[in-house]
């Protein structure tokens, strides 16, 4: 029976101590920001650190380009940052096939380019280029 008590005393005290500190992190952020993370990323960062200028990433600056789904791809940085580029709706075999684009006077931007589809010459237009902030893979619906 003591040896119970015992155990219940110090699940409560670590269970406390283990709620501090998200009590403390739900003050600190503001009522009209998500907790999710799904709210505007310009708000948090500053795109222009990642070589994102109106929409726009220099094609000197990218390393190399992953595609995560039908839906977005990872673009890696020369200087190791990312950036996701989303795809405006689906874009359907670029996975399997993957993909070629030409860049602009240099640039790969926004509503004004797309990506091609190897194979069946499908068009994507390039919906969205955002920094990447997360630590592992993104978590991008999958081709079905």
């Amino acid at each position: 029976m003591k040896r119970v008590s015992v155990y219940f005393v110090i699940f409560l005290v670590l269970g406390w101590f283990l709620q501090v500190p998200l009590l403390y992190a739900a003050d600190s952020v503001s009522d009209n920001e998500p907790l999710d993370g799904s709210g505007d990323i310009s708000e948090v960062v500053d795109p222009t650190d990642w070589g994102i200028y109106n929409g726009c990433i220099s094609n000197n600056r990218i390393r190399a380009i992953k595609v995560m789904g039908v839906n977005a791809a990872i673009i890696e940085l020369v200087d190791g940052k990312k950036v996701v580029m989303q795809f405006m709706g689906r874009c359907r075999g670029i996975r399997q096939y993957g993909f070629v684009y030409t860049t602009k006077n240099n640039l790969l931007c926004m509503k004004n380019h797309s990506v091609r589809v190897m194979e069946t010459g499908v068009h994507c237009e390039v919906e969205s280029l955002k920094p990447y902030l997360g630590a592992g893979s993104p978590s991008v619906d999958g081709e079905k």
